[in-house]
């Protein structure tokens, strides 16, 4: 999936408790997806986790097609030593081409924790969307993994993706191909 989504987020005025990128956070999302218990997220089983099947090339290191907890701890670790927050520009196209009206939701992965914030905007003029968190206005996304749904009013098409936010994934931009 192409990675280029245009997400504005405001500047901080207040602190949102996110869940910590320690070494608890890749056995909250194993034990959340890992069904026969093998402590390794198999094909089958990332399908129920869209944004940790699109971050499956960084996270797979041994490229065996799953996702160990160790190679899931080892992302986790990197994450932790780069910026809490990602400011993005988010775009919504359609085969190239700007889709105006689209309304988006960010939704965090349910291992992130329950006080994570979601993000949704409306796309306009060149597809882009400013978005904004439904608590505190934060200095950007918070790093980790989200579900994007994004409904396009006038074709009544929903469309659910999975995305990584982290600088060395999406950098500042992420580029959502309906």
């Amino acid at each position: 999936m192409s990675a280029l989504l245009a997400l504005v987020a405001g500047c901080g005025r207040g602190q949102v408790e996110t869940i910590g990128l320690g070494p608890e956070l890749a056995q909250e999302a194993i034990s959340a997806y890992d069904a026969n218990g093998d402590s390794t997220l198999s094909q089958d089983e990332l399908r129920k986790s869209p944004p940790l099947l699109a971050s499956l090339p960084r996270i797979d290191s041994n490229r065996d097609g799953a996702i160990s907890l160790d190679e899931l701890s080892s992302r986790v670790k990197t994450l932790s030593g780069g910026p809490r927050y990602i400011a993005l520009d988010v775009r919504i196209v359609e085969k190239g081409k700007p889709i105006v009206g689209a309304e988006l939701t960010l939704a965090p992965e349910t291992f992130m924790g329950e006080g994570s914030p979601r993000f949704s905007g409306t796309s306009s003029v060149g597809g882009y969307c400013s978005i904004k968190s439904d608590g505190p206005r934060l200095p950007g996304v918070p790093v980790g993994w989200y579900v994007a749904t994004i409904v396009v009013p006038d074709s009544h098409k929903t469309v659910t993706k999975g995305t990584e936010i982290a600088s060395d994934a999406t950098g500042n931009r992420i580029e959502i191909n309906l």
